[in-house]
C-alpha cells in the first residue's frame, strides 16, 4: 500500500485523487495496526525478527508516501530504534543516498517514471 501510495505521490504525472487518498488512507490504516502491535515491545515480536526488517522500509517510506505518523507513538519510537540497528545502516548506505534522493534532476524523476531508471544506483 505504501508503494502505491509512493508512486501515486510522487510518479504518476497524472492526479488521480481516489487512488492517492485509497493508498494513504490504507497506508495509514495498517501503520495504525502496527502501532497497536507495537505497544509495550520494542519490536514487533517482542525481539527484532524479519517482521521488523520487512516493515521497516516500507513504514520509512511514510514522508514520499505522504502518510502522517502523527499519534503513532510506538510507531514513532520504533522507526529510530530499527534505523540505529548497524545492519539497516549498512544497507541503507547502499544505492542513492538518503540526501540526494530528493535532489534528482527532472530528467532522472521522468527517466524512472517511464521505468528507465531503478530508484537505487549500483555498486561497483
Amino acid at each position: 500500500m505504501v508503494g502505491q501510495s509512493v508512486s501515486f505521490q510522487r510518479y504518476i504525472e497524472e492526479d488521480v485523487p481516489y487512488a492517492k487518498a485509497r493508498y494513504q488512507n490504507e497506508s495509514r490504516r495498517l501503520f495504525e495496526v502496527l502501532d497497536r502491535q507495537l505497544a509495550g515491545r520494542e519490536y514487533v515480536c517482542d525481539e527484532v525478527s524479519i517482521a521488523d526488517f520487512a516493515m521497516y522500509p516500507w513504514v520509512r517510506a511514510h514522508k514520499w508516501a505522504r502518510v502522517s505518523v502523527e499519534g503513532l507513538d510506538n510507531l514513532q519510537a520504533w522507526l529510530p530504534r530499527m534505523r540505529a540497528r548497524e545492519g539497516v545502516g549498512r544497507g541503507l548506505a547502499v544505492g542513492v543516498p538518503e540526501a540526494e534522493v530528493d535532489q534528482w534532476s527532472a530528467e532522472r524523476k521522468q527517466s524512472y517514471r517511464r521505468g528507465g531508471a531503478s530508484i537505487v544506483t549500483p555498486v561497483d
